[in-house]
């Protein structure tokens, strides 16, 4: 029975995902989620990219605390929520509150949900960000060391608090790095060392993987969860604006 309804989870989780990144002209997305497989127990982790109908970018990544089929279920209930609310009106802080209220409504008041959102411009790479409690983007630039995005993240959902948006821009060349905790936080090292890792990890890697979304995801993944046993689900979005280099074209 423990076999089956972890099997369902995944099966709902994976379902509610999208089947593959639309394809954007001025940007290169790619996307990686791993379920745990230790204990036979997955999270709420999950992804999104859509259009929206001015022709902007939505993006976001998210996380349900708690196991199986709940988790699974809670995760649709807020990713589908989400679609719909940004289809109405996609500025983050709007989404976010309407988040509160669905979340205040629907969902357990001990359920923990976090999530990121942004509304990006692919031609401009000018957007507006809002955060959740969830943690923050890794940002990469070239010419520069990595960082963490330093806006303030708010209150979970369910945990309404007035919502705030940032600008979040993207020049030419730079990549945004969005993930769950279980790419930073396991049983050995907790949260503030695990940013720590990621940022540095992200500052050693190769300099062409700049220019190759899905190679730096990889290189992400193989370097912060060597020698460590995955005991919560990874999810991992990297979203990249191509320089203006006319004698380079190819970006994975």
């Amino acid at each position: 029975m423990y076999e089956r309804e972890h099997n369902a989870a995944v099966t709902l989780q994976r379902s509610l995902l999208p089947d593959k990144l639309p394809d954007v002209p001025g940007l290169a997305l790619d996307a990686r989620y791993l379920p745990v497989t230790r204990n036979m127990e997955i999270g709420g982790d999950w992804y999104d990219v859509f259009r929206l109908p001015d022709r902007r970018l939505a993006v976001t990544v998210g996380d349900v605390m708690g196991k199986g089929l709940q988790a699974a279920a809670g995760m649709g209930r807020v990713r589908n929520a989400l679609r719909a609310l940004a289809l109405t009106d996609p500025r983050p802080a709007a989404v976010l509150s309407g988040l509160d209220r669905l979340f205040s409504a629907t969902e357990l008041e001990e359920q923990v949900t976090t999530v990121t959102y942004l509304v990006i411009d692919p031609e401009t790479g000018e957007g507006q960000a809002g955060n959740a409690g969830h943690l923050p983007t890794l940002l990469l630039t070239p010419g520069a060391l990595p960082v963490l995005d330093q806006a303030e993240a708010g209150t979970p959902l369910g945990w309404p608090s007035p919502r705030k948006q940032h600008a979040f821009r993207l020049p030419p060349g730079s990549t945004a790095v969005f993930y769950s905790d279980g790419l930073v936080e396991n049983r050995v090292r907790g949260l503030d060392a695990g940013l720590d890792e990621l940022v540095s990890i992200a500052a050693g890697a190769p300099e062409d993987l700049q220019d190759a979304p899905g190679r730096l995801l990889q290189y992400l993944l193989d370097h912060m969860l060597a020698g460590h046993e995955q005991d919560d689900d990874v999810t991992v979005l990297v979203m990249h604006v191509p320089g203006h280099d006319p004698g380079h074209e190819s970006y994975e």
